[in-house]
């Protein structure tokens, strides 16, 4: 199958800048319904650095541009390309409670980014200084209108695209973060983010609502440490997830009732990790979900970890229930061997 593709980079001071465009003849698979349109890809990302201030912005359109070595396999089996996500990583677990994957088939969106440090003793900063990243992530379908087989002879399934205007949205994902200082042993790290999810295409690739509700969400976290000695520190971490299920025509079910098929509600979360030494580690934590609307289902979800750190060296053990309802007992073992040539 023939594909093809170019790539710039300019890059001059604080300022990078990089494209590719990719094309791939036409590829029918499952995929993408055994269509016989040719695949396209526009990749672009900008950014700029200087002394306590970064922006970035990155953007992508992808068309049919799923690439298998095996035309029938479904998921991320044999997968060919890359093409990734842009949209931010969250290291929180609520944050990413719903997180974006790439649609092959067709997307257009991107994500900015603006990280600012606020000087220290400003009336802002205060004594040691602030930072602030603001970051924002949008994904959309394609604007596309299939091609009526009167006109489309061969019986190929093509399609238009229009390139100029969007589809319905996939996902966004608005998000603020603050990290400050507050003395020499305390620092806080407060965010805060706004976030949609098409569950229905993008998770499971059905249009139905029926089962696989829109997710609005809001979601707030507070991480606190203190580092009362060298080597020593207590951290506190707060979460909650504040969740709106839409699902349009079926918010009500066959028996007239509200529909709550796959709705988990609002979440809350705590978390605790004490580092006594540098060597010994122990967390606990626990996701409550507190607002689901099954009355059984208002389950604690408790986690805990010893974990002891040593050169190389790095064995831990955890204890917890998954969201699934499953307790898990791990043992974890980390050995790092480095020759010195």
């Amino acid at each position: 199958m023939a594909t093809g593709a170019g790539r710039i980079t300019i890059i001059r001071g604080g300022f990078n800048f990089n494209a590719e465009y990719a094309n791939k003849a036409n590829d029918p698979s499952y995929q993408n319904k055994y269509s016989y349109q040719q695949g396209h890809a526009v990749i672009a990302s900008a950014s700029y650095g200087t002394d306590g201030f970064s922006a970035m912005l990155s953007g992508k359109m992808l068309d049919n541009m799923s690439f298998r070595s095996d035309r029938d396999a479904q998921n991320t089996i044999d997968m060919i390309n890359y093409q990734p996500d842009f949209s931010k990583f969250h290291t929180y677990s609520l944050m990413a409670y719903y997180p974006y994957a790439t649609q092959p088939n067709g997307e257009v969106g991107g994500t900015g980014e603006i990280q600012y440090k606020v000087k220290k003793d400003t009336w802002l900063g205060g004594k040691y200084g602030m930072d602030i990243t603001l970051n924002g992530s949008a994904y959309f379908a394609l604007d596309t209108l299939g091609i009526s087989p009167i006109n489309d002879t061969l019986r190929n399934f093509k399609y238009s695209t229009n390139y100029s205007n969007l589809g319905e949205e996939y996902y966004h994902d608005v998000n603020i973060e603050i990290t400050k200082k507050l003395n020499k042993k305390v620092k806080m790290t407060v965010m805060y983010a706004n976030q949609f999810l098409n569950q229905s295409i993008v998770q499971f690739n059905t249009p139905d609502k029926e089962e696989h509700p829109d997710i609005a969400s809001h979601i707030g976290v507070v991480d606190l440490t203190w580092r009362y000695k060298t080597g020593s520190a207590i951290r506190f971490e707060a979460q909650g997830f504040f969740a709106d299920y839409d699902y349009k025509e079926h918010a009500i079910d066959a028996n007239g009732n509200k529909n709550i098929t796959s709705n988990t509600g609002s979440w809350l979360s705590a978390l605790i990790e004490w580092t006594p030494t540098s060597h010994w580690s122990i967390t606990l934590a626990d996701q409550y979900n507190y607002e689901n609307p099954d009355a059984t289902k208002k389950i604690h979800y408790y986690f805990g970890m010893l974990g002891y750190t040593n050169g190389p060296t790095r064995v831990s053990v955890s204890y917890g229930r998954q969201r699934q309802g499953i307790f898990v007992l791990v043992v974890y073992a980390d050995l790092c061997l480095h020759q010195v040539v």
